[in-house]
């Protein structure tokens, strides 16, 4: 069951509701307005750069003054999010390395201007294609692929679902393992499967402090209803 990716939507939602989308466009327009963002030797944004964007992106559930409380600077690599927009941004050639700075191409000015396309060049090829498990302690994905794992989310997640009720759906109850492989599971479901989607802006998560990640409610976005997966 695979979402309809040409279907219009308005750019106000695809702002409020997806974060990666956000970040995207915000480091776009930073690019812009900086006329292109100084690199390290190693091919990162300069520190200058990394506090303000970090901050902007408004990412799910990060607390940069947490950071701050046992660290004096932030470097790109210490916010890995930064990092994958930097070289989703690269993939798609909507921005190009040149002289130890970061330029906006031709087409990352377009797209600048049109969040939608840029949400439809993007978004897709990020939930199929990018290894989820990359920034993950986990070594391995669930087993799956998308169109089972929207198939039964587009039935369970219509109102606030806790995750094991979803995992549960998709992989029978959680038996016969001890607490840590448990966790482990379900912690390898939620980065695999359920981030992407809420940094997609297609799913969201409702969470309190001290909840297990069992615990954590999820739920659609209007986003996903718009998209009409089929």
């Amino acid at each position: 069951m695979l979402f309809n990716w040409n279907i219009p939507l308005p750019p106000e939602s695809l702002f409020k509701h997806s974060p990666l989308t956000r970040a995207l466009r915000l480091t776009l327009k930073t690019c812009l307005d900086e006329d292109g963002l100084e690199l390290t030797q190693t091919g990162r944004l300069k520190r200058k750069y990394v506090d303000p964007l970090v901050r902007s992106f408004d990412w799910p559930h990060y607390n940069i003054e947490e950071f701050y409380a046992v660290s004096k600077v932030m470097n790109a690599d210490d916010f890995p999010p930064l990092i994958l927009v930097h070289e989703l941004l690269r993939h798609h050639k909507l921005v190009r390395h040149y002289k130890h700075s970061m330029r906006l191409t031709k087409t990352g000015q377009e797209l600048y201007e049109d969040i939608q396309a840029l949400y439809k060049l993007i978004i897709p090829s990020y939930l199929c294609d990018v290894d989820h498990m990359a920034f993950s302690r986990m070594n391995a994905a669930p087993l799956g692929h998308w169109d089972i794992w929207i198939n039964v989310l587009h039935r369970a997640a219509d109102s606030p679902a806790r995750l094991d009720k979803l995992y549960a759906g998709l992989y029978g109850p959680a038996k016969n393992r001890n607490a840590f492989e448990t966790q482990k599971a379900f912690y390898c479901f939620y980065n695999a499967v359920i981030e992407p989607l809420i940094l997609s802006g297609l799913l969201q998560d409702n969470r309190a402090a001290n909840d297990g990640v069992e615990a954590r409610l999820i739920s659609k976005t209007p986003l996903w209803n718009t998209l009409k997966p089929r």
